[in-house]
């Protein structure tokens, strides 16, 4: 199997052997990595994100594709510009294919909530990373438990209102790109996870890509 290849390459042992449980099914699929349930040795639960083999490969060609298409398309209609596009792909995609980048983002968004907006801080939470039993290509993580952002009616059997989330995401969003400069990109329900705190309050699960903005950046977006 190829998760087993990877965490076999990744870790230098099967995932039987690295873990004291592993899911084989993975209880998630996208295009770059899917995610298996799997137990430490030590008992904890956690994520285990698996990059897909053929992800290098992939990404160098949808570069070529994309720098093809948008050089060609300006050669014949010079007003169509969008060379900025390649740039963003070329710097953007080593980025993604590399989890322990998206770990460190993981560390360095929390620091920036903490530092540059405690009053939002302790309603964003990013789960732990196990540092020991990760990679470039495999990524292990705290498992959390909670509601998908758009899942309204788990939210309210969680005691939360759905209005209260949107303003929390809406804000959380408006900091991380006008404060911090630094955005959790990707926003899709699975990487947005609402659960309860102990005070009754909410938690934001964020886990995604990230992007530095510099100063037009913000402008454009404002």
């Amino acid at each position: 199997m190829i998760r087993c290849e990877v965490v076999k390459k990744e870790l230098g042992g099967k995932p039987d052997e690295i873990f004291r449980e592993f899911v084989p099914v993975p209880t998630a699929s996208a295009s770059l990595a899917q995610v298996h349930v799997a137990h430490t040795h030590d008992g904890q639960k956690v994520a285990v994100k698996v990059q897909h083999t053929h992800m290098t490969d992939t990404a160098a060609a949808d570069y070529a594709t994309v720098e093809l298409i948008v050089n060609t398309l300006h050669r014949f209609s010079p007003t169509f510009d969008y060379r900025w596009l390649v740039n963003e792909v070329h710097e953007s995609l080593p980025k993604e294919l590399d989890f322990l980048f998206e770990a460190k983002s993981s560390v360095k968004c929390m620091d920036n909530f903490r530092k540059l907006s405690p009053h939002i801080a302790l309603y964003v939470y990013a789960p732990k990373v196990y540092w020991n039993l990760s990679t470039s290509k495999l990524l292990t993580m705290e498992f959390i438990y909670g509601a998908q952002v758009n899942d309204v009616k788990k939210i309210l059997r969680l005691g939360i209102q759905p209005n209260e989330v949107a303003k929390l995401v809406s804000q959380a969003f408006a900091e991380m790109m006008f404060k911090h400069g630094f955005v959790r990109f990707d926003p899709h329900a699975a990487n947005l996870i609402i659960r309860p705190l102990p005070s009754g309050k909410m938690s934001i699960l964020g886990e995604s890509f990230v992007y530095s903005m510099r100063g037009t950046g913000k402008v454009f977006y404002s």
